[in-house]
């Protein structure tokens, strides 16, 4: 469980380096994202799948690889 915590952290931290600044609402899902997988007791996977559906319709441009890896990655 901590492994699989630490690779989506680790994924977390390199997609918010990745967003553009002016994405604004992209990086606040990703920062309360990382925090909720920090803080939260909840199965990381469960917290992924809500970052991707907020994520799905909220920012619908991003490419669809990325929510297939993160979640493969999150429910390992």
């Amino acid at each position: 469980m901590a492994e699989k915590k630490q690779t989506v952290l680790t994924i977390l931290m390199d997609l918010y380096a990745q967003v553009e600044e002016l994405n604004t609402k992209l990086r606040y899902i990703v920062l309360s994202t990382f925090r909720d997988v920090v803080e939260s007791r909840r199965d990381v996977g469960d917290i992924v799948a809500q970052m991707v559906n907020k994520i799905t319709s909220d920012v619908p441009e991003l490419n669809s690889l990325f929510y297939e890896e993160i979640m493969r990655i999150s429910h390992k």
